[in-house]
């Protein structure tokens, strides 16, 4: 199950975190390793967006994203693959600005507030 914040939010309590890891640095070597030993919890991916990821990266995230619950943030959540919008069970977006809100781009920056 995904949830996806539209919004800037802190990482969860007692979470398997692979928000700091890169892409092209263990990160889906870490996700295999939660997928082998882990038999539940939670996975914070942090800030990711869907043209981050390479088709086979996405299979193996969406293995995770079945098995356990995934959170990410995301500024563009229908630039997910279908596959992941499948998955997704909540999507949490706000209104900064006058009008109706936008899931797929609410106006805001995604790292307001964040340290870079």
């Amino acid at each position: 199950m995904l949830t996806v914040y539209t919004y800037p939010i802190p990482k969860p309590d007692d979470c398997y975190d692979v928000s700091k890891l890169s892409l092209e640095d263990g990160f889906l070597e870490t996700i295999r390793s939660i997928l082998e030993h882990q038999k539940g919890g939670t996975i914070w991916f942090g800030y990711l967006e869907g043209w981050m990821l390479t088709p086979h990266e996405e299979v193996i995230l969406r293995k995770a994203i079945r098995n356990f619950h995934c959170i990410v943030v995301s500024h563009f959540p229908l630039s997910f693959s279908q596959a992941w919008k499948n998955e997704i069970d909540w999507v949490y977006t706000i209104r900064k600005h006058n009008g109706s809100t936008n899931t797929d781009n609410n106006g805001s920056f995604i790292h307001d507030g964040s340290k870079t």
